[in-house]
């Protein structure tokens, strides 16, 4: 698994947290402490698969399709599992070996079992819970992000 799972976690989170502001990438991207064009990669596979949506213009920016509580991990990793796999086997094993021309049907076996087991774990959190476990209930994100209430997300 690369770090494209939890900054989407973070993003998610930063988002939730501003609440009815929209967020540009560039602002999410400071908090995550990350490239804004690489979060656009992530933005991306959430966006296509609904968990957020864009909206251009003046005032436009990112926000959250649905309430936090119904955003689980399991979602965001599905999301962002369709980009890579989380178990990568090695390509060319000897096929006339007798481990290297069999390992690759086993190790499947295995590692399906084991995402399957990953995705029962997730599907009992979603994002409302991140917010509630980070220190303070959730620090609210508005003042880091210089935004006030009423006000558009720069």
């Amino acid at each position: 698994m690369n770090t494209h799972f939890p900054i989407a976690l973070h993003a998610l989170t930063l988002l939730a947290q501003a609440h009815e502001h929209l967020l540009t990438s560039e602002k999410m991207a400071e908090s995550v402490n990350t490239n804004p064009v690489f979060l656009r990669r992530v933005l991306k596979a959430l966006k296509q698969a609904e968990i957020i949506e864009t909206r251009r213009g003046a005032g436009g920016g990112i926000a959250l399709t649905r309430p936090p509580s119904r955003i689980t991990l399991a979602d965001v990793y599905r999301a962002i599992r369709a980009q890579k796999t989380l178990f990568v086997l090695h390509s060319e094993p000897n096929p006339d070996c007798g481990v290297g021309g069999n390992i690759q049907d086993v190790l499947s076996g295995y590692f399906e079992q084991a995402e399957q087991k990953l995705l029962q774990h997730f599907e009992r959190y979603s994002i409302r819970d991140i917010i509630f476990d980070l220190p303070e209930n959730g620090v609210p994100v508005l003042p880091t992000l210089g935004l006030q209430r009423g006000t558009a997300a720069p």
